[in-house]
C-alpha cells in the first residue's frame, strides 16, 4: 500500500485548532493522486495544537502532536464502511 506522507513541519501552515484530514490536505495540494491513506511522520516540530485525522501516525509524531496541545486520531480501516477516495 502507498500512503501519502506528511511531516509535522508541513502542517504549521494551518491555523491553530484546525482539524486536518486527507481531504483538507488534498484541497491544499499537499496530497495528490491515488493513495491508500494518510500517514503523519514526526519530522520537525508542530508549533500549535491541531486535530489530525490520519490512517497512520508515527510514535514520534503522536508525541509531538500532544506536546503542541493537539490530538491525533486514527481513521477506521478502509473497507465496507469507508469507501476509497475517487481522486
Amino acid at each position: 500500500k502507498t500512503y501519502a506522507v506528511v511531516n509535522l513541519d508541513d502542517l504549521n501552515q494551518f491555523e491553530a485548532g484546525s482539524s486536518i484530514n486527507e481531504q483538507m490536505l488534498r484541497e491544499s495540494n499537499m496530497v495528490r493522486g491515488k493513495v491508500a491513506g494518510l500517514k503523519i511522520l514526526g519530522r520537525g516540530e508542530l508549533n500549535h495544537g491541531l486535530t489530525i485525522e490520519a490512517d497512520k501516525v508515527s510514535d514520534s509524531a503522536r508525541a509531538k502532536i500532544g506536546q503542541a496541545g493537539g490530538t491525533g486520531e486514527l481513521n477506521a480501516p478502509r473497507g465496507a464502511n469507508r469507501p476509497r477516495d475517487p481522486g
